[in-house]
């Protein structure tokens, strides 16, 4: 959790447990399939699953404050915005969506299935099976970047993870082990 104090994590039974102090305190039940994906952000906790559904849980007591089933197919990766207050997320449907409560917006349809999604300040960044990483700029409005390999070597690349402040991009290759830093 942004304050340290909690522990999620996502399980193949579709639970979400919690842990506080090393204590199980809570289990949140939101999906029907694996909880694969989650995210804790400044609003609270956002979840994607196997169920094709990303759900978000807000303030200190995690209250239930929605489901939104807009990809129809898995949802591999979510991430919390830099602005803090909105969540996204990336799926098997190769879209990359933006949630603001009840409201969701497509941002980009990546060039090969979504790994994983990060988000910094005004960018988000989707990994795909294309081994390439693609930058959406989130003030602008459009795709800014597509940065790949020449000769990636065996398997697709997993998540992405931009720096908070710094305009740096990780990405790492799950075949040759090389974590790759990016000037974004």
């Amino acid at each position: 959790s942004p304050n340290g104090d909690q522990i999620a994590a996502g399980c193949g039974d579709s639970a979400i447990l919690v842990w506080e102090a090393g204590e199980l305190t809570t289990i949140l039940r939101a999906h029907a399939e694996p909880v694969v994906s989650l995210a804790w952000g400044p609003g609270g906790l956002v979840s994607g699953s196997h169920d094709g559904t990303v759900a978000c849980w807000t303030g200190a007591g995690l209250e239930f404050s929605g489901r939104h089933g807009a990809h129809g197919l898995p949802v591999g990766s979510v991430a919390w915005t830099g602005e803090g207050v909105v969540s996204c997320s990336a799926s098997a449907d190769r879209r990359v969506l933006r949630w603001t409560g009840e409201a969701v917006e497509q941002l980009f349809v990546a060039s090969g299935e979504p790994c994983g999604v990060s988000s910094a300040g005004n960018l988000v960044a989707c990994s795909t099976t294309e081994w390439a990483a693609e930058l959406f700029d989130l003030e602008l409005g459009v795709l800014t970047a597509r940065l790949a390999v020449k000769d990636p070597v065996r398997n697709l690349w997993q998540g992405p993870a931009l720096h908070p402040s710094r305009p740096l991009l990780a990405t790492l290759d799950g075949g040759d082990r090389i974590v790759r830093i990016w000037a974004v």
